[in-house]
């Protein structure tokens, strides 16, 4: 154990061996602690979950209750009481004889894991490793295996990261929000020079209701609605797609703050086909509002005809021909 700069350094194995690192530093942004692992040139283990390289987790809460998040969800999980078989090959994969494992409690987690106790916590998120089980109020996260399945094919690299952050009571969407902030940090670039025609602040869209994330803002070809009869893009050339995420289990009215002007927003079905116009007003010079209802979980699907984004083709080309 050492300190490095800011981070302690924790290192495991012997000199001409393959050696773990773990990294352990305080977040500048906010109060949490970051946790990095790397190794490189590890041996195979054993082709079992139970020979995989984990780490334990287990915090001093009473009335322990466990959320993870899934596809556009956040919600509680037992995992526990069920046991189930994996079946490997002996050998060659097609040929050879096959045996089992039992693995106990297993449970997938797709960026965050909670571990609470109503009005305080710690929230876990890692960068990708999915994988867990729960033994009581002990939970251990794989970090690499070796698979029989894929024979001779082995990751001897290990590069994971993880952040916990202690909280009081959260709501569901806050940690999702929280997830995103450590898997998807915001970009930033910085120039000396003053001069130049772009804006001292500019945001692509805002979101009022707390309890619904946008999770998806982007821009569609038009021919992608191509064999739709009531495709909402059409006509837009360029329609911006924006998906939206209840994640609190409460009806909400939304509106969207999306920049200059907008011609036309609809909700729309997941296949980009109207289910009905929205209603958009113009917010100053700058900015325009377009509001909607969400029903309690609801995803929903808003395509909008920014007017300052129907000639972004043209204008990144004029952009770069200039360079």
């Amino acid at each position: 154990v050492c300190i490095d700069g800011e981070a302690v350094v924790i290192e495991r194995g012997a000199a001409n061996d393959a050696r773990l690192t773990i990294r352990v530093a305080l977040v500048a942004e906010r109060d949490a602690v970051d946790v990095h692992y790397t190794a490189a040139g590890l041996p195979r283990t054993d082709g079992r979950v139970a020979a995989a390289l984990k780490t334990a987790l287990r915090f001093d809460l009473p009335d322990l209750t466990l959320i993870h998040d899934h596809p556009y969800g956040v919600s509680q999980i037992e995992a526990q009481g069920k046991k189930y078989l994996r079946k490997y090959p002996t050998g060659e994969w097609m040929t050879s004889a096959q045996e089992f494992e039992e693995v106990e409690n297993p449970f997938t987690a797709l960026q965050l894991l909670d571990f609470s106790s109503g009005d305080r916590g710690v929230l876990y998120l890692h960068d990708g490793s999915q994988a867990f089980l729960r033994d009581g109020n002990t939970v251990r996260n794989v970090l690499t295996m070796y698979d029989p399945w894929d024979e001779d094919y082995f990751i001897d690299e290990l590069d994971a990261r993880f952040r916990l952050v202690p909280h009081g009571a959260i709501s569901h969407s806050r940690r999702w929000k929280l997830a995103q902030e450590f898997t998807r940090p915001a970009l930033t670039a910085t120039v000396k020079r003053s001069s130049g025609e772009l804006p001292a602040q500019f945001t692509g869209i805002e979101c009022d209701a707390a309890n619904v994330a946008v999770t998806a803002f982007y821009r569609e070809d038009e021919d992608k609605g191509s064999g739709f009869e009531h495709y909402a893009g059409a006509g837009m050339q360029l329609p911006y797609v924006v998906r939206l995420v209840e994640f609190d289990g409460a009806a909400s009215d939304v509106t969207l703050r999306l920049p200059g002007p907008v011609a036309a927003a609809f909700k729309t079905n997941l296949l980009g086909e109207t289910e009905r116009e929205l209603d958009v007003t113009a917010d100053g010079p700058q900015w325009s509002e377009v509001r909607l209802s969400l029903r309690p979980h609801e995803i929903a699907t808003v395509y909008a005809d920014l007017v300052a984004g129907r000639d972004a083709e043209a204008a990144i080309g004029r952009v770069v021909g200039a360079r």
